[in-house]
């Protein structure tokens, strides 16, 4: 019955990436939280040499930091070689400033 089928060698044998999967799970599983709830979730990549998670993902409720945690949060956030943040922490104030006052 399956011998009709010519499949190439390599066609299903990939594996998936794991680590790409554990990503999206962990998404997901922030998705499906309420928008309250949400907002005081971030995911943290362990990439930096102080970290204990061995460079894993994880998710973080940022109502619990510490302040030295929470602003490295906020510089990787903010953190992008794509654009200037300097121009984008303007534009965020001058949109601040312009509908303040509305």
């Amino acid at each position: 019955m399956f011998e009709s089928l010519d499949l190439e060698d390599g066609e299903f044998s990939h594996r998936s990436n794991s680590k790409k999967d554990e990503e999206e799970l962990l998404w997901a599983a922030i998705e499906r939280l309420p928008t309250v709830k949400r907002v005081n979730f971030a995911i943290v990549r362990g990439s930096s040499p102080d970290d204990h998670d061995n460079g894993e993902d994880s998710t973080v409720d940022v109502r619990k930091l510490d302040r030295r945690h929470r602003e490295m949060i906020v510089l990787k956030a903010l953190d992008t070689s794509e654009q200037d943040n300097i121009k984008l922490v303007s534009g965020v104030k001058e949109r601040i400033t312009k509908y303040a006052y509305l």
